[in-house]
């Protein structure tokens, strides 16, 4: 998911209305400000990055999602679920490796 202008701006210009009447209406259907909404994508989509792609460094995965400032990317990835991006990648790896040792003791 490449930020590929996926801004206020350019989504209103492309349905032909305001970015002002644009932004009102998609927050009465959608109960959130479009900026939000189009974060929360960004950092669903990089968390699932960050547990799948373990080749990819932090400033990869943030440009890949969207964001040029890996700085600003860890800051809203904190704050949104609590960890960074580096710890919630190490801990992704450590619950990967017990489900692995899981079903390799079961069998």
């Amino acid at each position: 998911m490449r930020d590929t202008g996926l801004s206020l701006n350019t989504v209103a210009e492309r349905f032909s209305v305001s970015p002002w009447y644009f932004s009102r209406i998609f927050n009465e259907l959608s109960g959130s400000r479009f900026p939000d909404y189009v974060n929360n994508l960004k950092l669903n989509r990089a968390r699932e990055l960050l547990s799948q792609d373990q080749t990819s460094d932090i400033n990869e995965i943030a440009l890949k999602v969207g964001y040029n400032s890996s700085t600003y990317f860890t800051s809203l990835f904190k704050k949104k679920f609590g960890v960074s991006p580096s710890k919630f990648r190490n801990n992704s790896r450590i619950q990967g490796l017990f489900l692995l040792f899981g079903k390799i003791f079961t069998y």
